[in-house]
């Protein structure tokens, strides 16, 4: 029996909306903002199911290196891949890194990522951003229309993005719409607080006629956000 996840918010986004005071909070009545706050609700269940519940058993582990551990599974016709290690920060420290979109670039060193926009508050724990990857040879560009949020269980600390729906921000040009199932973080900090085991979990479609040689190299390099985001931590704190 998997434990239910009850929203809870420790800090909140409040940093955001003084960085960003633009920053548009979107109507929660709405069909579909309902929608991006479910998805959300769902995608932390779903995390906590696949690192302490329901889903933690029967990950491969393909590769243990320099304090970083890779493992892939199949749920449902979808194949993860998951990394594990140590990031030195407080949990704080990095969900407000990640969990900023437009801060991305900071630390993603795999050369993939364009540019993040955050288009709008959706609930003090949850907003809606936009993401562009850089195209390759002959392969356009991809972007995701994401819900991201968090919460804190015990003293772990959860957090999640996943593709949405919404009117304001349709297809572009030139760019393909991809679909991301995962990206999802999970964080136990130390006694102190100073550092965390961190779990990051991903999966995705990127969509379109793109060779299987790019989506391999895209999703194997996955795992490797949980050292880029460790080495960005330790650069700044020298």
């Amino acid at each position: 029996m998997s434990k239910e996840i009850v929203i809870d918010n420790p800090f909140g986004f409040d940093d955001l909306r003084e960085n960003y005071p633009e920053l548009v909070t979107l109507d929660k009545e709405k069909d579909e903002v309902k929608t991006m706050i479910s998805t959300v609700k769902k995608g932390l269940q779903e995390i906590y199911d696949k690192v302490k519940g329901t889903e933690s058993d029967g990950w491969k582990e393909t590769y243990n290196k320099k304090g970083l551990i890779k493992k892939v599974k199949d749920i449902d016709n979808i194949h993860y891949v998951r990394g594990e290690g140590t990031i030195h920060a407080s949990p704080e420290e990095i969900i407000r890194l990640i969990g900023d979109i437009r801060l991305r670039s900071k630390w993603d060193k795999t050369g993939d990522f364009n540019t993040g926009t955050v288009l709008g508050e959706v609930t003090e724990w949850a907003t809606l951003s936009r993401v562009l990857f850089n195209g390759q040879f002959m392969v356009q560009q991809r972007d995701f229309v994401l819900a991201g949020g968090y919460t804190k269980i015990e003293k772990d600390y959860m957090m999640v993005a996943r593709s949405v729906e919404y009117s304001g921000y349709g297809e572009q040009k030139k760019t393909t719409r991809a679909k991301l199932h995962s990206s999802d973080w999970y964080l136990t900090p130390n006694e102190e607080g100073t550092e965390c085991h961190a779990i990051y979990i991903a999966a995705f479609d990127l969509c379109g006629r793109i060779p299987q040689k790019i989506t391999n190299r895209v999703c194997n390099s996955q795992p490797e956000l949980v050292t880029m985001v460790d080495n960005y931590f330790k650069k700044i704190k020298k």
